[in-house]
């Protein structure tokens, strides 16, 4: 699958668009790392879909959760339905920081838009905003390689103590 195939399949109002979230997420994922020539999950201790997990919720209580996809070291990422708020998936991936290894990336998406946010410690983070039909760039396509390839190229160049 090229990049244009993927825009083309993931299209508002295309079949695979109309997929619901946890139908949709997998699938996706998928092609979006065939579009890019990256390597798709495939260890459940380093690059897995449903990286279980537990969270530390509200007043101390602790329950049990999932990272729709996590690569250790690089990145976790958290899907949301087609044109919903991604702030919850955001603020859901927060929470799952610590017992996912504290990702340096925390990437929403609902399949239309791609969000990655730094989290790096001791510096601010900054938001790398996608949307779908940029996907055919391949600048983006770059952009998004470098999820795989190159986490670190995301650290914000100002810490915390030089805005401070």
């Amino acid at each position: 699958m090229n990049a244009a195939e993927f825009v083309r399949k993931w299209c508002t109002g295309s079949a695979a668009d109309a997929l619901g979230e946890r139908a949709g997420a997998q699938p996706h994922f998928i092609d979006l790392c065939r579009a890019l020539g990256v390597p798709e999950p495939d260890d459940p201790d380093r690059y897995c879909f449903e990286r279980g997990l537990l969270k530390t919720g509200g007043a101390g209580v602790r329950t049990d959760g999932f990272a729709d996809v996590w690569l250790r070291g690089h990145f976790a990422w958290e899907y949301e339905a087609p044109g919903a708020r991604l702030g919850p998936a955001l603020r859901q991936l927060m929470m799952y920081a610590l017992a996912l290894e504290s990702p340096p990336l925390l990437v929403v998406s609902d399949r239309r838009t791609i969000e990655i946010h730094t989290h790096f410690t001791g510096t601010p983070s900054e938001c790398h905003g996608v949307q779908l039909a940029e996907l055919a760039r391949p600048e983006v396509q770059q952009l998004l390689r470098r999820l795989w390839t190159d986490p670190g190229s995301f650290r914000p160049r100002r810490s915390n103590r030089e805005i401070t």
